[in-house]
C-alpha cells in the first residue's frame, strides 16, 4: 500500500482490501500491520479484509500485501491524534440488497471517530450511511463480476452506541460490513487545551484486476 501523502510519525493508518474470493489469503508483507478482520462471504464469493499500524518515524515509500486472488481493491485512510482501535467488528449480509449493514458499536469516550466499510461483488458505487462522510469509494469495473469497497466516517460527539450503519451501493448485492471506532489521544500530561481526531491526508485507492500477488498503488486520490 502507498503510504498516503503527509503521513507523520504517530498516525493511525486503517488498510482496507476487498478480494473476489472467499477462499482468499490476504496478509501484509511487512511486519507492524495488525488484522481487524478478514471476513469471507461464500456466497457472491469474496473477501473483506482490515489492517492497521501505526506510523513510525521513517515509513517506508510503500508497503506490500499478498493477495491469493486475481482480483482486488483497496483503500487507505490514515488519521493523526488517534488512538488505537480497540473497537471494531463485521458481518455478511447473506442477502441479495442495496443495504450493506455493520454492526453497531458502543464508544466509551466523546468525540471518538466512527468507520464504516462496505464491501459487495458488483461494481457498484456507494452512498456513505446516514449522518456518515465518504471517504473512499472504488470499484474494479462496472459488471456484476466486478468488486468494489468504500470507506465512511462519523465524529461520535457523545459516547454512545454509534448505532448500525448501512451505506448504500448502487447495485444489490452480497455484501460485507465493517465498523471500527476509536477515540483522540490522550497524552499522560496535564494540557490546557484538548486535540481532536484530524483527516490527516487524502484517501488513496487503488485495484488490480491481474496479478494475482503485487504492490497496491495509489491510483486516484
Amino acid at each position: 500500500a502507498t503510504v498516503p501523502t503527509g503521513t507523520a510519525n504517530g498516525d493511525l493508518i486503517i488498510a482496507v482490501i476487498v478480494a473476489d474470493a472467499a477462499s482468499a489469503s490476504i496478509s501484509p508483507d511487512a511486519l507492524g500491520w495488525t488484522q481487524l478482520w478478514n471476513t469471507p462471504l461464500s456466497t457472491r464469493s469474496h473477501t473483506q479484509a482490515a489492517f492497521v499500524r501505526i506510523a513510525g518515524g521513517s515509513e517506508p515509500g510503500s508497503y506490500t500485501f499478498t493477495i491469493t486472488s486475481a482480483e482486488w481493491a483497496a483503500a487507505a485512510v490514515t488519521y493523526r491524534n488517534a488512538q488505537f482501535p480497540v473497537l471494531y467488528n463485521s458481518q455478511v449480509n447473506n442477502s441479495s440488497a442495496a443495504g450493506c449493514a455493520a454492526p453497531a458499536l458502543t464508544t466509551t469516550f466523546d468525540g471518538s471517530m466512527a468507520l464504516w466499510v462496505g464491501s459487495n461483488m458488483y461494481g457498484a458505487t456507494w452512498t456513505a450511511p446516514t449522518n456518515y462522510t465518504e471517504r473512499a469509494d472504488y470499484r474494479t469495473s462496472t459488471g456484476s463480476g466486478n468488486i468494489s469497497v468504500s470507506i465512511a466516517q462519523r465524529v461520535i460527539a457523545t459516547a454512545g452506541s454509534t448505532g448500525t450503519p448501512s451505506g448504500t451501493a448502487s447495485s444489490a448485492d452480497y455484501s460485507v460490513g465493517g465498523a471500527i471506532a476509536f477515540a483522540q489521544y490522550m497524552p499522560q500530561v496535564s494540557v490546557s487545551d484538548s486535540a481532536t481526531i484530524a483527516e490527516a491526508v487524502t484517501v488513496q485507492v487503488s485495484v488490480q484486476t491481474v496479478l494475482s500477488t503485487g504492490t497496491i498503488t495509489d491510483s486516484a486520490s
